[in-house]
């Protein structure tokens, strides 16, 4: 006989059966010492199943099961609250709905490569005890160890705004634990095993996560994967695009597109950065949806637009000028668009501005081959 019960379910059909058969032997007291056992266990070891046993948070199964349950319940509240605007004629905000935090500790493969499995436990463990004091007291117990070096954070009645923050914070706090964290690893192992200061200055040993977050949205399929996926999703962003140790979002508006909102959220990541970056924008010939996740253009890191109001904006990284150029002119020639201008990065341009030069270079691309990314004054 196949099972796929899983361990609450299997002491509560046998809490079941034995409450059934003391019913039926009332006075048999093996039963009712058997019914206390199985009581106990249940209390005793049903927690432990969804513990990780290295960093005692959550794991992977207690993700997936609240996952689900957290999505239906942020559906019930919604529904409840436009019920209730309906029957009462009093319009209310929608709940704040739920967000999702998904991160992973960059360069831990040269952790545990260089300095052994037994040091990467370490930084594990660090780094959970790092985030629970970064999240509020009742989110405590929405933490877990999803993967190898990844872990998600479920936040209830959290809207994205606010779920940024808290990844941001997350983020800083990580960043800040890296020198005592890297004394630990050397008191632990005993004098002369690592160079302190050697760790300190490593480039491939610094203590970091890139994080990604995604937010559920009443209207949305249900489906906990798609969630994770998106979140998974701004987190790789961050990783390949942004620059590690940062943190964005993924959100598309109805026709598939990226935001304005993660477009400025991600523009702000990049100007800060230190990146080599070009802000595009483009007049679409034709305004159409794309579906999530699909490699829309041939650019470097094969982004979906964002949708800045009437254009498309993309954010090209680790390009020239004339590298910026190519990837322009093949999106021109695909067809979409009917000009496309952009602005390089600068240190000397505030973020919001970059914006107005790039729509100055759109305007000025019909004279320049339909295509021009302007050359900043120099510094």
């Amino acid at each position: 006989m196949g099972h796929d019960g899983t361990f609450e379910d299997d002491i509560g059909s046998l809490l079941r059966l034995l409450a059934r058969a003391q019913e039926l032997h009332q006075e048999d007291p093996l039963l009712s010492q058997a019914l206390e056992v199985a009581a106990r266990m249940g209390q005793t070891y049903g927690p432990l199943i969804e513990m990780d046993p290295l960093t005692k948070v959550r794991n992977r199964r207690s993700f997936d099961s609240t996952l689900r349950a957290e999505i239906a319940r942020t559906r019930r509240e919604h529904t409840t609250a436009q019920k209730e605007s309906v029957d009462y004629g009093n319009p209310q905000q929608p709940p704040p709905g739920l967000s999702l935090v998904i991160l992973d500790v960059d360069y831990f493969k040269h952790w545990n490569d260089e300095l052994g499995h037994v040091v990467g436990d370490t930084i594990l463990v660090e780094l959970a005890q790092t985030i629970l004091g970064q999240i509020r007291e009742e989110d405590d117990q929405h933490l877990y160890r999803i993967g190898g070096d990844e872990f998600a954070i479920l936040l209830p009645r959290t809207n994205l705004d606010s779920a940024i923050t808290i990844g941001q914070r997350i983020a800083n706090a990580v960043k800040r634990e890296d020198p005592r964290v890297k004394q630990l690893v050397c008191s632990q192992a005993g004098s002369g095993v690592y160079d302190l200061e050697a760790m300190l200055t490593s480039a491939t040993l610094q203590l970091s996560c890139s994080i990604g977050i995604a937010h559920y949205k009443d209207h949305e399929d249900p489906d906990p994967d798609k969630l994770t996926k998106k979140a998974d999703r701004a987190m790789y962003d961050v990783k390949g695009r942004l620059g590690k140790g940062n943190v964005t979002i993924y959100e598309t508006n109805e026709q598939g597109l990226l935001t304005e909102r993660k477009f400025k959220h991600d523009l702000k990541v990049l100007h800060t950065s230190g990146k080599l970056f070009t802000v595009l924008f483009a007049s679409p010939s034709q305004l159409s949806g794309f579906e999530d996740g699909d490699s829309y253009d041939r650019t470097k890191d094969r982004q979906i637009p964002y949708q800045v109001g009437e254009y498309h904006a993309f954010l090209l990284t680790g390009m020239d000028r004339q590298q910026s150029a190519r990837e322009a002119s093949a999106l021109f020639h695909q067809g979409r668009y009917t000009a496309i201008g952009g602005v390089m990065g600068e240190s000397s341009i505030l973020a919001p501005e970059y914006q107005n030069r790039a729509l100055e270079a759109l305007r000025q691309a019909p004279e320049k081959g339909m295509v021009y990314i302007k050359q900043n004054n120099p510094v």
